[in-house]
């Protein structure tokens, strides 16, 4: 997944209410892994997590510190208290979500509905709105 769309989504929003920030991030998401998705498929299924290329763990680490500082900014309007288990859910849920789409529902990639309904998911579970 091209990671760097995910990286700069996350820099660009973190004075953004997370009410406008997730669903443009949710839209990152969806197009890194729209990029190439036969690819994105293969080292997926193919890499285990724990033997994935440095470059790809950096990432995922890098994304991770950014959710977490987003999130710490935003700490008075989300509803998670615990910082660590909610960028877990957060990451995992997308990422899950979306791989899953390219896989089992290649045409959701490309339907605004999908987005909205991630989207919806995530600000209930973050914010209970």
């Amino acid at each position: 997944m091209p990671y760097y769309l995910v990286e700069s989504k996350l820099q660009n929003l973190f004075d953004v209410p997370p009410e406008v920030a997730i669903p443009e991030l949710i839209g990152a998401v969806i197009a890194a892994h729209a990029i190439d998705p036969c690819l994105h498929q293969v080292l997926s299924e193919e890499i285990p997590r724990s033997e994935r290329p440095q470059q790809m763990q950096t990432a995922d680490e890098r994304i991770a510190e950014l959710l977490r500082a987003y999130l710490t900014r935003w700490r008075d309007r989300i509803h998670p208290q615990n910082l660590e288990m909610t960028v877990f859910i957060l990451s995992r849920t997308v990422e899950s979500l979306c791989h899953s789409a390219v896989i089992e529902h290649p045409s959701f990639m490309s339907n605004s509905q999908f987005e909205q309904e991630v989207s919806d998911l995530l600000l209930l579970y973050l914010t209970g709105a």
